[in-house]
Parts: C-alpha cells; sequence; structure tokens
C-alpha cells in the first residue's frame, strides 16, 4: 500500500502548476513589429524597416516574415550578402513557398543586373514553382525567355501570366512578342490590342505594333505597302506619346526611314517587274509570230515538193528539201522550248516568285534577268544545273534567245529582291 500510495503521490505533483510553469513559454508572434517593418519598406524608409524587422526578431528570433521584410530592405540597401544571409536563416527555419518565392525573385534581379540571363531564368523558374498563382513571377520568367531569344519557351510562360491575370498589359505586351518570335504575327497583334485596351496611352504597346508590321513577312489582307504605312504610322503616334521625353537615341525615327525605304524598292520593283513582263509578252507575240512563219514555209515546201515529185526530181535536190524540212522542224523545236520558258515566266510573276532563284531561292540578278528575262536560275545554279545535265542528259533550261547568252547577261553583282521582303 505504501508503493501504490507513492506513486498516486508522483502523479499529483507531476500535473502541479508549480510544475508546469518550468515548461517554455510559448512563441511570441511579433505581429505589431512585422507590420510596421511592411509600412516603412512600403513607403521607401529601408532603413527604418530593418531596425523595426529587428525589434520583432527579438521578440521571436525564429520568425520568418520579420526575416523577409529584412532580407528585402536590404536589397534595396545593396546590401546583398547581408539579404543572402538572411535567405540562409530563413530556410533554416521553414520559410513558406510564398516567402521563398519572394526571395527566388530577389536572387534573379541580382543576375539580371550581373546580365546572367540563365541564371535569372532558373531563379524566376523556382519562384513561380513555390508560387504558382502569381501572375507577376511568370511574367518576369517570361521576359528572361524573350531576352535570351527563346521564344517557344516564353510563349506557354506568358501565356499563363495572362491567364492568371486579365488585366496584366505588361503580360499581354510580352506574350505579343512571344507571338511575335514564333512568327504568329494575328495572335502578337491581338495581344499588343489587348495591352492598349487595358492601358490607351502605352507607348511600349503603339512601338511594338510598329516593330510587328516592319518586321513582319506578311500580314492578312495586307500588301507591302499597306503593311509598311501602317509601320509608320504606329512609329509616328508612338513619337507623339512619349512628346519631350523620347531620348536621342530612340529608333523609332531609323524605324520609319527602314520601312520608307522599303517602300521606294517595292516601287522600283515593281516597276521593273512590269518592264519585264512587257519585254516578256513582246518575246512571246514574237516567237509566236517567228514559229508560224516557219511553219507555213515548212508546208510550202512540202506542197511544192509533192507537187514536183509527180513529174521526176534529182536525188540531190530532194537531199536538199528534206535537210531543210529537218532543220524548220529544229528550229520549231527550239522556239518551242523558248516560248514555254517565257509563259512559264509570266506565271512567276502572276504567282509573285518571279526573280527568284528555283534551285536557291535567292533572288537573281537584275542585269542577268535584263539579258534573259525568263531566267529560272542564278549563274551559279545554272552552272551547276548544265554540269548535270552533261552527266544524266537531263533536259537543260534555254539559256540563250535571239542572240542573247549568260555571258552577255553579266554575272551575279547585283540581286533584286524577291517578291517577299522580309527582315532579319
Amino acid at each position: 500500500m505504501k508503493r501504490a500510495g507513492f506513486v498516486l503521490l508522483a502523479l499529483v505533483a507531476a500535473s502541479s502548476p508549480a510544475l508546469a510553469r518550468r515548461q517554455p513559454p510559448p512563441a511570441v508572434i511579433p505581429t505589431e513589429e512585422t507590420q510596421k517593418a511592411r509600412d516603412l519598406y512600403k513607403t521607401g524608409r529601408y532603413t527604418d524597416a530593418v531596425l523595426a524587422a529587428k525589434a520583432a526578431l527579438n521578440k521571436n528570433e525564429r520568425y520568418t516574415p520579420a526575416m523577409l521584410v529584412m532580407a528585402k530592405s536590404y536589397y534595396k540597401l545593396h546590401k546583398y550578402e547581408w539579404m543572402k544571409k538572411l535567405w540562409e536563416m530563413m530556410q533554416a527555419n521553414n520559410a513558406s513557398n510564398a516567402e521563398k518565392a519572394e526571395i527566388y525573385q530577389l536572387l534573379a534581379f541580382l543576375e539580371v543586373d550581373q546580365k546572367n540571363v540563365p541564371g535569372a531564368i532558373i531563379l524566376f523558374k523556382q519562384a513561380a514553382e513555390a508560387k504558382p498563382d502569381d501572375a507577376i513571377l511568370w511574367n518576369n520568367l517570361g521576359a528572361q525567355y524573350l531576352a535570351a531569344k527563346n521564344y517557344a519557351d516564353a510563349t506557354p510562360v506568358l501565356e499563363r501570366a495572362a491567364q492568371l491575370q486579365p488585366g496584366f498589359a505588361k503580360a499581354h505586351l510580352n506574350l505579343g512578342d512571344a507571338y511575335r518570335g514564333v512568327k504568329q504575327h494575328e495572335r502578337a497583334q491581338e495581344e499588343y490590342q489587348k495591352a492598349l485596351q487595358l492601358f490607351p496611352n502605352y507607348a511600349d504597346a503603339v512601338f511594338n505594333l510598329g516593330i510587328l508590321y516592319l518586321d513582319a513577312d506578311k500580314m492578312p489582307n495586307m500588301d507591302l505597302f499597306a503593311k509598311e504605312n501602317a509601320a509608320i504610322q504606329y512609329f509616328q503616334k508612338y513619337k507623339q506619346m512619349m512628346g519631350g521625353t523620347l531620348p536621342p537615341s530612340d529608333p523609332a525615327e531609323a524605324y520609319i526611314t527602314e520601312a520608307q525605304d522599303k517602300i521606294k524598292k517595292e516601287e522600283k520593283r515593281l516597276d521593273r517587274l512590269k518592264k519585264q513582263q512587257e519585254r516578256l509578252l513582246q518575246l512571246r507575240d514574237s516567237m509566236l509570230d517567228s514559229m508560224m512563219g516557219v511553219a507555213k514555209d515548212n508546208l510550202r515546201t512540202r506542197a511544192e515538193g509533192s507537187e514536183a515529185s509527180a513529174f521526176g526530181m534529182h536525188q540531190a535536190d530532194a537531199g536538199s528539201d528534206a535537210y531543210d524540212r529537218d532543220f524548220a522542224l529544229s528550229l520549231l523545236s527550239q522556239e518551242q522550248d523558248a516560248l514555254y520558258e517565257i509563259e512559264e515566266a509570266l506565271k512567276r510573276i502572276d504567282f509573285g516568285t518571279y526573280g527568284v532563284c528555283e534551285m536557291s531561292g535567292k533572288p537573281i540578278a537584275h542585269a542577268r534577268l535584263e539579258a534573259l528575262p525568263f531566267a529560272r536560275y542564278t549563274v551559279e545554279c545554272q552552272s551547276q544545273i548544265e554540269k548535270m545535265g552533261k552527266v544524266t542528259r537531263a533536259r537543260v533550261p534555254v539559256t540563250s534567245l535571239f542572240g542573247l547568252t549568260d555571258e552577255e547577261g553579266g554575272g551575279e553583282t547585283e540581286e533584286e529582291e524577291p517578291a517577299t521582303d522580309t527582315k532579319e
């Protein structure tokens, strides 16, 4: 019984208030001090924010929200080593994902300042994954992909940013840049217009619309003149919006000049094309007249030969007539080949591919087209085809007409722009 009484007494003693007070007190949550630090940070008083955060940490040295405010303040004060030290402390004290996202973003900005785009991409990606519902983080990641000209990876990231926050004009602007990079020009235009709807005075969106029209190979329902004039209008509007804040180094005026030069170049190209078309039509008419004349002469000779055969013909005269007929047929065959080439050249004018080498895709020199208006290939490619023809006995395209030859047409010293004008 004494042993049982001793056990009961021990249990009572263990549950007594005096013994409970020996347990560690609950952690203090320095909410007021931390909120003061946040308020000071928002007003730009970063040194005072550090002091307020320290006061919070004096009450609870493991309180990560106060560490975060202090780390952000040190970042603003350019005390990056102290910021990194606080980040180590936050990790050791189980910082939340949202807190991790903010620090990852600060570290990413440091990499941006160092021009280390790959490093910034890694850190922005970690930030976005830690806080996947934050449109700003996805937008910043997408911006770094754009800086790396990685438009394929930028596109889905920026689509997510725009979906998370449809009213985020910068996300729409960046998404437009990504679409432009992957040649989805219509979708790029839509995103730029969305940015302008959200922010009508968004000069960057107007400028990027100008770049879109200047760089695009084609825009829906627009010829080159309409496309380049649209680019000029956007750049002019951008200059008006910027007003006196436009720096001397701004490229808008240079881009306007570039668009104007493209228009002048296209006007010259179309003028040359019209003249070439007229020449080809004249050559076709002359060729048809010539072929008709040869055919008539051949028929007349055959009729006379038939009449003479009724009375007998000398063997030498008969051989001469046969030679003349063979020569006429050979001439007709050559002229038929040339006529075919002329017709094909006229088709290329209609299709917008005239003056582009069918083998290399490069522009054919203007001097060569002047000499041989139905040329399909550059001199270099023509030479390769002729060499291949000698080996394989393949048909070689017509390379002369009416005394004009490749040699007389000159070399590849001057290039004519292809029908589709592009900008690298």
